[in-house]
This record gives structure tokens, C-alpha cells and sequence, in this order.
């Protein structure tokens, strides 16, 4: 029974490794403080890409994973650190919205690494303050469609 195991162990270890080699991903956390007025939010943002979650905090936390398509941690980290992967937060004060958008001087340009695109793929997982704001009061545009996420 164990020689028909083993091959089967070892193509299911190969296959793995060959999706994940080529790839480097990395969490990159930022904290955004509410003002007073904000009880909505606005995330301009691909809906695929957003998640939702509440948080006890009085602070919006931002948690973005990015995957680059190339093996390239310096790469990455260096990216991260220039804040090419932060949102701009936009206070509307007359509304009480907060709008959470890419920062787009920071992240349009194309990386090409070794005469290949890279291709950056991502997910954001956004703590909301249930105390500030509730999950009802915040909507997600996506290419000008609007959905609203809360029960």
C-alpha cells in the first residue's frame, strides 16, 4: 500500500511547488484615523478584491496582500515601502464620508521586469470601526457599479 502512496505524495508535492515558484507575496498593514463626522465609507475599489470585516478599534486598518507574478522579494518590499500599495484616504465633511481610493501618482505605472510585465494582483481586507460606522453605511464602487456590503 505505501509504494502507491509515495508517487502520489511526491506529483501532488511537484505540482504545488510549480504553482507557487514565480510568485512573492506580501501583507502591507497601514492605519487610517476617522474624524469625528465620518459615519460612511466609500471604497473605490474592484468589489473581487475587497473584504470587509469590523473591528472593536476606533481606526480604520488596511491589511493589503499583494502577489507580484515574478520571484522578486527586494522587488516588493521596496514597492510596499514607498506606499505604492496605501490608499488616499478623502474626508467629505459636508456628507460625512470617507473615501478610501488607490493612489494613483503612486501606483499607475506599468512595472516590467526583465522585458516581461508584472502582473500585481491583490486583496484588501478593511477593518471598519463597528463603532463609528456601521457595515450597512459603507458601499464598494466597482467600474462605476455601487453595491452595498452589511447584512
Amino acid at each position: 500500500m505505501v509504494p502507491r502512496v509515495a508517487p502520489y505524495f511526491v506529483f501532488c508535492f511537484l505540482f504545488a511547488t510549480s504553482i507557487l515558484i514565480g510568485q512573492t507575496t506580501k501583507k502591507v498593514a497601514e492605519h487610517i484615523v476617522l474624524g469625528e463626522c465620518v459615519t460612511h465609507l466609500k471604497i473605490d475599489l474592484p468589489a473581487s478584491q475587497v473584504e470587509l470585516r469590523t473591528t472593536k478599534s476606533s481606526r480604520i486598518l488596511v491589511e493589503t496582500s499583494v502577489t507580484l507574478s515574478v520571484s522578486n522579494e527586494h522587488l516588493l518590499d521596496y514597492l510596499a515601502q514607498t506606499g505604492r500599495y496605501n490608499l488616499r484616504p478623502i474626508e467629505d465633511k459636508t456628507n460625512h464620508t470617507l473615501t478610501l481610493t488607490k493612489n494613483q501618482k503612486l501606483s499607475s505605472g506599468v512595472l516590467i521586469v526583465k522585458g516581461k510585465e508584472v502582473r500585481e494582483d491583490f486583496v484588501y481586507t478593511i477593518y471598519v470601526p463597528s463603532s463609528k460606522i456601521d457595515l450597512m453605511n459603507v458601499e464598494v464602487q466597482d467600474d462605476g457599479v455601487v453595491g452595498y456590503i452589511g447584512d
